[in-house]
């Protein structure tokens, strides 16, 4: 698990008008993989989210509404969820949408060869997280079932009224095993050339197969420019119309009111530092206590532009309650290491400059930093601290706590942890009729993480700014949603 996704387009929901020339996005960083099962990077994502449509989505409330599915039900018990699909939804090669699909798409994603970030979303299914540790060889044993051709039925391991969250994930996205890259989303890849480091233009077009109402645009112009002063430049001469992302150093030469500046309302995205409990320097709770709070947190926060926001808890602010850490500011300072802590970083702009900034600014312990390698996926055990961004995909502080359950690119997020999985699985069970009381559980879960064995330490909420060419706007309401784009013309 590290995921970080940031403004995903949805390009045809809630237009009013058909735009015949093409939408030019600009991407800050590369687009690593088209895989729906495992991408985690906003650049992945925003392609896939237009290439591809789940069983649900979420409405501008943040509840599940259907997408590819036509109904759904609980058991009495609430342990068996049953999904009936559309009809007359095909693939892009015009063979019929079917369960099978799914169950499918739910195999590949908990397969350990695949070893997916994504995998822990599942795993509130029966059978699912021994499937993924190998404890369980066959898939038939998991709870994931396609009884008729249209109809999907999952086997939970307790109740869980929200679990329809869930299946708004890209992850979650169906899948046909003769051809897994095969898409029945609004749009279609113009050119089927797979991601690599010298693809930088991505044209993506109609699909004419598309279920569903007409997009909003007749073409998606996807280009990876990193430099966002080219960005900058491009959008000024009109030939851009959306940086999904404007870099804080950006955004600092920008004048107040500028055209087409957005900020996002809510923030999902928590800038968190893992602490590696299998290396000398951070291998017990006081260590790594001790390194929390010695850390100069307040230097990365950015109070002029309101983009980076004090960090309480783990838990991104619109998810939950937060949690103090008072505790850290007590720690013994003779627990610190009198040699340089290594610190691994996400190999792109953005978590370099929060790297060097830690780097620069801290005086009580010396860091030495150093970028992962992309393509390894073991690189994070070899740091003492590991910086990562991750970002929520709707309001449920369930998804960033579960993930420290499993491995995935990140194995640091793996607590293997039995009182970790009790507090979660109290707070699932809290009842929803008494306000508070699942967010008051999940903060226990917080803290345990946070401050009892103090694996991973938050560092700032980030907000998501944007530019926007003027011709467009948000429809009301969707500013605040960083999954979807409603636009329209002026």
């Amino acid at each position: 698990m590290q995921p970080l996704v940031v403004a995903i387009l949805i390009l045809f929901s809630g237009a009013s008008s058909w735009a015949e020339h093409p939408l030019r996005i600009r991407l800050s960083s590369p687009v690593k993989t088209l895989d729906w099962n495992s991408a985690t990077q906003g650049a992945d994502v925003a392609l896939i989210r237009n290439l591809m449509q789940g069983l649900y989505s979420n409405d501008l409330q943040e509840e599940p509404t259907p997408l590819l599915a036509k109904s759904s039900h609980f058991s009495a018990d609430g342990l068996t969820l049953e999904i009936e699909l559309k009809r007359g939804i095909v693939w892009k090669d015009g063979k019929p949408l079917t369960a099978q699909n799914f169950v499918d798409s739910f195999e590949r994603l908990l397969d350990p060869r695949l070893n997916s970030p994504n995998a822990s979303l599942l795993f509130d299914v029966k059978g699912a997280r021994d499937f993924f540790f190998g404890k369980i060889r066959k898939f038939k044993e998991v709870g994931v079932q396609a009884p008729h051709t249209n109809q999907i039925r999952l086997v939970l391991n307790e109740p869980r009224a929200d679990f329809l969250r869930i299946l708004t994930h890209w992850s979650t996205y169906p899948i046909r095993k003769d051809q897994p890259t095969l898409t029945l989303g609004p749009y279609s890849l113009k050119d089927e050339t797979p991601p690599g480091p010298k693809h930088t233009h991505w044209t993506l077009v109609l699909n004419p197969k598309f279920h569903g109402p007409k997009p909003a645009f007749s073409e998606l112009n996807f280009e990876t420019i990193q430099s966002g002063k080219e960005a900058l430049d491009l959008y000024e001469h009109q030939k851009l119309d959306y940086l999904l992302q404007v870099e804080d150093q950006l955004l600092k030469t920008l004048p107040p009111h500028y055209p087409g500046l957005g900020i996002a309302s809510r923030s999902r995205v928590v800038a968190l530092l893992h602490l590696n409990s299998n290396r000398t320097n951070t291998n017990t709770p006081e260590k790594r206590r001790a390194i929390m709070a010695a850390l100069p947190v307040d230097s990365l926060l950015d109070p002029e532009f309101h983009t980076r926001i004090a960090a309480s808890s783990i838990i991104p602010t619109s998810a939950g309650q937060t949690i103090s850490n008072a505790r850290l500011n007590a720690e013994s300072t003779s627990n610190l290491p009198d040699e340089s802590l290594t610190l691994g970083y996400p190999d792109d702009a953005f978590s370099k400059a929060i790297a060097e900034q830690l780097q620069s600014k801290s005086k009580r312990v010396k860091l030495k930093i150093e970028a992962m390698p992309s393509n390894d996926r073991e690189a994070s055990k070899r740091y003492d601290l590991v910086f990562n961004l991750f970002g929520l995909d709707f309001d449920d502080p369930d998804q960033i706590l579960s993930a420290f359950l499993t491995q995935g690119t990140l194995d640091l997020f793996n607590a293997n942890s039995s009182e970790l999985l009790d507090l979660i699985q109290r707070a699932r069970q809290s009842d929803r009729t008494k306000p508070g009381e699942s967010e008051e559980r999940y903060a226990k879960a917080a803290d345990y993480l946070q401050n009892q064995v103090a694996l991973v330490m938050p560092l700032f909420y980030r907000q998501r700014t944007f530019l926007l060419n003027t011709s467009y706007h948000f429809i009301a309401g969707s500013e605040g949603n960083p999954n979807s784009l409603f636009l329209k013309n002026k």
